[in-house]
């Protein structure tokens, strides 16, 4: 047995260049998350902080226990998709070192529609259409700086932090994603790792 959050773990310290590693976590597991590390050649290297009601919340919480220099790349995944590949981390991580952020997407293959109360409005254009997924890379100082504001200003939801650089005139780059690193949402999700 080996807990879904491992895998990410894992797979992230595999790739050389990772100083640090934050590891956001509910407020009540935070002992029990860091106990999953604490065998771990890498354990000194990670920090287990609480995060907060939602997602935008926790990383900024994430990013605010990062001490790391203004410049320095930092990549954001959700440890629900634990299928991640060091080849997916190391793409990114390449990109956010010229100093862009930068998001993998795969294509969409299937028909799009956008829908309003049940009822089919349109078939976008899907050769335009990504599903977006993590890591996502940014300059450190950028994403945090843009948390802050963000929270300071009582600003809305993002479902990502591509959304939010997005939303704030930085350009977000992409890289190709990988079909296999989807994210474990629901029941029928569960890992056969």
């Amino acid at each position: 047995y080996k807990p879904v959050l491992k895998w990410s773990v894992d797979c992230f310290f595999s790739v050389p260049g990772l100083t640090t590693m934050v590891i956001v976590t509910h407020k009540d597991w935070i002992s029990e998350t860091s106990d999953l590390f604490s065998g771990s050649p890498f354990k000194d290297r990670i920090i287990v902080t609480p995060g907060g009601k939602q997602r935008q919340d926790s990383c900024r919480l994430g990013l605010l226990a990062l001490n790391d220099a203004s410049d320095a790349p930092v990549l954001i995944h959700d440890a629900a998709r634990p299928w991640v590949t060091s080849n997916l981390v190391t793409s990114v991580l390449n990109i956010v070192r010229t100093g862009h952020c930068v998001i993998p997407i795969v294509k969409a293959t299937d028909s799009i529609v956008s829908i309003d109360s049940g009822i089919v409005q349109s078939y976008p254009d899907r050769s335009n259409i990504g599903y977006v997924q993590t890591p996502q890379g940014f300059p450190l100082d950028l994403i945090r700086d843009l948390h802050l504001e963000v929270f300071n200003a009582g600003q809305g939801e993002f479902t990502d932090d591509g959304s939010l650089a997005l939303s704030r005139g930085y350009p977000v780059l992409t890289v190709d994603g990988e079909s296999s690193n989807r994210k474990i949402t629901h029941k029928d999700d569960s890992p056969d790792i």
